[in-house]
């Protein structure tokens, strides 16, 4: 599980597929995810490309519209 604004998710999504290493970037994103990520918890979707990205490695989504003020710095 991860629990991550879609601000957040955009920046994991750019610092995984800035290098690939020789990878497709929805392996590389995976990899770099654990492999094992089944459920994103967010306060938003992220831009539709990067969304579509995360649905591939098998990632559901769950809105949460509150945990925007949760998550701090």
């Amino acid at each position: 599980m991860i629990f991550e604004t879609s601000e957040g998710l955009e920046g994991l999504y750019q610092k995984s597929v800035a290098s690939l290493g020789g990878f497709t970037p929805e392996k590389k994103l995976k990899k770099d995810l654990g492999g094992r990520v089944s459920y994103i918890f967010t306060d938003a979707l992220p831009a539709s490309d990067i969304e579509n990205l995360y649905r591939r490695t098998g990632a559901t989504f769950s809105l949460v519209p509150k945990l925007t003020d949760i998550i701090t710095d």
